[in-house]
């Protein structure tokens, strides 16, 4: 039976699978599939359920947060609403009023471009929709107000198709990845363009994930306790492992306790990095909130590694995301540290040594920070066929590291896959980065598992970066 304390693991299994689903079919799933894919992730009627209130009280946190401006906190759970596909007219109204409240405080084009880009989703479900055309005015209206309308410059050059041909257009272009046999992808090195002059840039060495600290990130755990005037205060977190656990290590970005005037919320983000001789697959713990005498005021189940995450090698690391109100935990407000115990690990030994990754080639369709510059290796890449050929999937495994001089609080890259007649047959955007994920911190390498539907055989496929913000 299903328990508050999944939410998080449901949402994050069950909603991203719709998610992929609807997005290849452009319409939510029916009912025979959403009974597929719930017994695909072995779970019953009230799991179901459960991911749906979940969606639900997310949006009701995205509201209430817009009613109180705080933009931010709004946006980032009108983003983990949609992951079930969202296309209620006074909904897309709400989240791009949202991004246009906090366009308005910082000028950051980004905002904006979100902003009327909902809206005009909004028009498409309500023609007749006034309020969303006043904030397309509206919007006009506090661009040509402040020099300020975009954080870098000039907003991002306009987006164009490539058909494996290298162009010099100004900007970086996607390098097209050629498919070499039947069911793997044959890696095609060449040259990229520069984004400003137009040379070659050499292609870089191989990637392969770091075991060394990242910078920016100052200890593997958080070991005392202050409270800010903002109300937050800083939790202490340790891990307690079990079974063919030794060697795992958490290392904490932040872990905190944030108070309001009618609510209190926990928010942490852990990384737990696989200092054994095994590769791991497969990872469940659970959360333990204990207050100052030790006493355990909550457990929650937590899915470290799953279906939609790639095995971590030794050396690896996988970001954990939490965030719990005190409608889901009782006695919130007395917590005073967490204890994270794992309770599953599927394990295999792993090889003394790997192949070195090549390195993908990419464009920035995206502004690019300054002081931004990424590495992009392709651990895997696979193509697997069904029903003779009525069903086909590109099984992607991209090592992204951060190899420049800012942290990257929010990172997407879209990956567009064509067939052997450079027809596009699917675009598919994956975070890095996000409100909901911990930033990338310089030195970092994350891995990136994605598998995509296509109608037909795939042949080749481009990485843009689409979406980039330095911290």
């Amino acid at each position: 039976m299903a328990d508050s304390s999944r939410a998080d693991d449901i949402v994050t299994r069950y909603i991203q699978r719709i998610s992929e689903l609807s997005h290849h079919k452009k319409k939510l799933p029916d009912q025979g599939e959403l009974e597929a894919i719930a017994l695909e992730m072995g779970m019953d009627e009230a799991d179901i359920k459960l991911a749906k209130a979940e969606a639900r009280a997310c949006l009701q946190r995205a509201r209430t947060y817009s009613r109180a401006g705080r933009w931010e906190d709004a946006i980032a759970e009108f983003e983990r609403a949609s992951l079930v596909p969202i296309t209620d007219a006074d909904t897309l109204l709400e989240w791009a009023q949202a991004h246009q409240g906090r366009y308005q405080e910082t000028r950051d084009s980004l905002h904006r471009d979100k902003a009327q880009r909902l809206a005009r989703q909004c028009l498409g479900i309500a023609p007749d929709s006034q309020k969303a055309a006043q904030l397309l005015n509206q919007l006009d209206a506090i661009a040509s107000s402040s020099p300020r309308s975009t954080p870098h410059g000039a907003p991002p050059p306009a987006r164009r198709k490539t058909s494996g041909v290298l162009a010099n257009t100004g900007r970086a272009v996607a390098v097209v990845l050629i498919l070499a046999g039947v069911g793997a992808f044959g890696y095609l090195r060449a040259a990229r363009v520069s984004s400003r002059s137009g040379s070659p840039v050499p292609v870089d060495a191989p990637v392969n994930a770091p075991n060394t600290q990242p910078k920016g990130v100052t200890s593997k755990g958080v070991t005392s306790k202050s409270v800010s005037g903002t109300g937050t205060e800083t939790i202490p977190a340790e891990l307690v492992v079990g079974e063919n656990g030794a060697g795992l290590e958490l290392e904490t970005r932040n872990s905190g306790l944030t108070r309001y005037s009618n609510s209190t919320f926990y928010k942490a983000a852990f990384s737990l990095i696989n200092n054994t001789q095994q590769e791991i697959s497969e990872a469940e713990a659970q959360l333990e909130y204990l207050d100052s005498s030790g006493n355990v005021l909550h457990t929650k189940s937590v899915k470290i590694i799953g279906s939609l995450n790639a095995t971590l090698r030794p050396g690896d690391r996988q970001p954990v995301t939490v965030i719990s109100s005190d409608q889901q935990v009782p006695n919130l407000d007395k917590l005073s540290n967490v204890r994270l115990k794992t309770t599953y690990l599927k394990t295999a030994p792993a090889p003394a040594s790997y192949p070195a990754s090549p390195t993908g080639n990419f464009g920035w369709a995206a502004a690019q920070p300054p002081g931004a510059d990424l590495k992009i290796g392709i651990r895997t890449e696979a193509v697997s066929s069904f029903q003779n050929g009525a069903s086909n999937y590109l099984n992607l495994v991209l090592e992204v590291t951060n190899a420049g001089s800012v942290n990257l609080s929010k990172l997407k890259l879209e990956v567009e896959v064509f067939d052997d007649q450079d027809q596009s047959l699917e675009t598919r955007s994956v975070s890095v980065s996000s409100t909901l994920m911990p930033p990338l911190v310089q030195g970092e390498t994350r891995l990136l598992k994605t598998t995509i539907s296509v109608p037909r055989s795939p042949q080749k496929y481009t990485l843009m970066v689409v979406e980039a913000q330095g911290s």
